[in-house]
């Protein structure tokens, strides 16, 4: 989880100096200029490859949370598993959202990315509120994956009218990941489903790497 942030104070500074002329008046001709094509292009490699890290990370804690417990902590954390899986969604999401909060700041849309978090964390409050009674915490995990997921959707939708990037080009960054991803997770539990946790997972992250180099 602190990877996200790491990359984000790392890569502000570049941010700051890529899009300090954003905003000025397009050419006469009506192309695309130049400081416009860089600004979406930083972007969706920066997207790229935080989805390409995330993806098998997030699958991989999801899939194997059991045996990677049971390594580490021993049998006596069972209850965790459920959770751990949970929470594997939610470090895939923070990956996710990096990108999209960098360049909020960047364009100075600090007043914009507060309004959007505190909408989340409202929610947040609420759903906390309504499911830790019944469900305790699990009920707490699952509050803050669905406020999360609003925050990244808001992130999304609410910052594509700043003209880096749009909705097919964020779609089109994530199914690929996803799609080999899941399978290489199909594939290795399929062929390796009786081997150590560590061959699943290196035969998952090969046949993850060779599948996104073919798509």
């Amino acid at each position: 989880n602190l990877l996200p942030a790491q990359v984000k104070f790392a890569l502000l500074p570049t941010m700051y100096r890529i899009l300090a002329t954003k905003g000025e008046p397009r050419p006469l001709d009506g192309r695309e200029n130049h400081n416009e094509t860089k600004d979406k292009k930083v972007f969706m490699t920066l997207l790229k490859y935080m989805v390409i890290f995330a993806t098998p990370v997030a699958i991989s804690i999801y899939f194997f949370s059991e045996p990677i417990i049971h390594i580490i902590f021993g049998k006596k954390y069972d209850l965790a598993i459920p959770l751990v899986k949970l929470f594997s969604l939610f470090i895939y999401l923070r990956f996710i959202e990096t990108p999209f909060s960098l360049f909020y700041i960047a364009l100075h849309k600090h007043k914009n990315l507060v309004y959007v978090q505190g909408i989340a964390s409202s929610l947040l409050v609420i759903l906390n509120l309504i499911l830790i009674p019944q469900h305790s915490v699990y009920g707490a995990c699952a509050a803050t994956l669905i406020s999360e997921s609003i925050f990244a959707i808001m992130l999304v939708f609410f910052g594509s009218k700043y003209l880096v990037w749009n909705l097919k080009d964020v779609f089109n960054a994530l199914i690929k990941p996803t799609v080999s991803g899941i399978l290489g997770f199909v594939i290795s539990g399929c062929l390796f489903y009786k081997s150590h946790v560590l061959i699943q997972v290196s035969f998952l992250l090969l046949i993850y790497l060779f599948s996104l180099l073919i798509m």
